[in-house]
């Protein structure tokens, strides 16, 4: 399968429901999300360093997003 049409199987099989998060962003609303993705993460049962980890992740591909996206995402 092409790196393309990975996207055409979203959501993967088996998975239902809405997104647990669905947001358009630029940099001046990244700390909110980061904190929303925390405490839905948390609820999820993440918690100490994979919970961290998991965090900063996002951090990351929302900052990159931005930073190489034009200045937005989502």
């Amino acid at each position: 399968m092409a790196d393309e049409d990975a996207l055409d199987i979203w959501p993967p099989p088996g998975v239902t429901g809405p997104p647990l998060l669905s947001e358009k962003f630029d940099r001046r609303i990244i700390t909110g999300i980061r904190h929303s993705v925390g405490a839905i993460a948390s609820a999820a049962g993440l918690a100490g360093q994979r919970l961290d980890d998991f965090i900063l992740a996002v951090n990351e591909m929302m900052t990159n997003a931005v930073r190489y996206a034009g200045g937005w995402a989502g």
